[in-house]
């Protein structure tokens, strides 16, 4: 997986301030919640072993680090710049390969409303699933700097609503 040359240096520098708010607000491993619903920061200080989890409906970014996640048959290797998405509730294995003290792993995670979801997908034609492949509804793509920027913008409401 290969960012855009042309998108790689937005990524860094939207990267590294989104990097700068989260630190302020997780400043030791663990999970935090924040003052907006379904908003979450998870930061590691070292590698983790697997650790079964249960993913809700989500789109998270990996904004520093590499993490490993095992989802039914299939195995994700994704690390910073890089968003999983998952449209399912759905049992997971995760290993957090890429942390350090001075480099933790950094992710933020932002719930999807499964309510409104249904009705946006609802609203869509449909189509022939003829010849079609079905997905486990887990996707890992590089992230948009239309989308980290939508993140970067999302700690600034923490502050002045």
């Amino acid at each position: 997986m290969n960012i855009a040359s042309e998108n790689y240096e937005l990524l860094r520098d939207l990267s590294s301030r989104l990097i700068e708010k989260v630190l302020s607000l997780a400043p030791r491993t663990g999970k935090f919640s924040t003052a907006i619903d379904g908003l979450s920061i998870t930061r590691f200080d070292n590698p983790a072993p697997s650790d079964n989890c249960f993913y809700a409906p989500a789109i998270g970014i990996v904004l520093q680090g590499y993490k490993q996640a095992v989802i039914g048959n299939e195995e994700f290797r994704y690390g910073e710049h890089y968003c999983l998405v998952n449209g399912v509730d759905i049992p997971s294995l995760n290993n957090i390969t890429g942390a350090a003290p001075d480099k933790p792993f950094l992710a933020i995670a932002l719930a999807i409303d499964q309510r409104l979801a249904a009705e946006l997908s609802a609203s869509i034609p449909p189509t022939s699933t003829a010849g079609a492949s079905f997905s486990s509804g887990v996707s890992v793509a590089a992230v948009e700097p239309d989308i980290l920027e939508a993140f970067w913008r999302l700690p600034e409401t923490w502050y002045d609503p």
